[in-house]
């Protein structure tokens, strides 16, 4: 995977880290039928792990100012920093309007144009990111000594990339599927080559469903009511 401008900025000072198991990144893309979107990622330093590494305590306050003051955005891009828990670290954010060429948006948006985005023939939508084992290589700078070494440590290093398109999943190799949101949980030590995913049209079967449920709910309230009716009549009758 070839950084993008959203996430490069985080490579210098991060990917040393993450050979540590210190950093958990969660890089997030969100596309909405109008073709619009935005892409969110998240760069957490774990103190505990940092503290265990470095083999003394570190300075929370201290260490979570000097983290984030890192990282220079570029330009239409926002970011906040964030303390939850034992990770601490700098949320960011950018994002495109609706188009008809969401890929060159995104692309655009990523200064990025490996990725594949687009409409299918059906009206659901496909992405397809390249991945690659780039990651591995910024760590290590391509000493071979450092190679063996960062693959020791990269098993507690965390990254996720998370995926939203328009309509019903269709086809991916995600490790996980909530609604349309893909999620995939990288082995560094092991990347896939492409992470994809696609959808088609909104699940009108189970919009029909709803509809049947409902109704089915209507005529039951409805023979409850008019058997009530017919019982009252009965006991006054008699």
């Amino acid at each position: 995977m070839r950084l993008s401008r959203v996430i490069r900025p985080f490579a210098v000072a991060s990917m040393a880290l993450a050979v540590s198991g210190c950093i958990a990144i969660d890089y997030g893309i969100t596309v909405e039928e109008d073709g619009s979107g935005s892409v969110e990622a998240s760069l957490g330093l774990d103190i505990g792990v940092l503290s265990a590494f470095a083999g003394d305590e570190i300075d929370r306050e201290e260490a979570c100012a000097d983290f984030s003051a890192e990282f220079d955005q570029p330009d239409g891009v926002t970011s906040e920093s964030f303390d939850e828990g034992d990770i601490c670290g700098l949320r960011i954010r950018a994002a495109w309007d609706a188009s008809d060429d969401a890929e060159s948006s995104l692309a655009a948006v990523l200064d990025d144009d490996t990725i594949s985005l687009g409409r299918t023939g059906d009206g659901g939508w496909r992405m397809e990111f390249p991945f690659g084992d780039d990651l591995l290589g910024d760590a290590t700078g391509g000493d071979e000594g450092m190679d063996e070494f960062a693959r020791l440590l990269l098993g507690d290093a965390s990254f996720v990339v998370r995926l939203t398109l328009p309509g019903s999943p269709v086809d991916h190799n995600a490790d996980e599927v909530s609604g349309s949101t893909f999620t995939w949980d990288v082995d560094l030590l092991d990347p896939p080559e492409t992470l994809y995913a696609e959808t088609g049209p909104a699940d009108e079967a189970s919009a029909a469903g709803v509809v049947v449920i409902v109704l089915a709910v209507i005529a039951v309230v409805g023979l409850v009511a008019v058997f009530a009716v017919t019982s009252r009549r009965g006991r006054s009758g008699s």
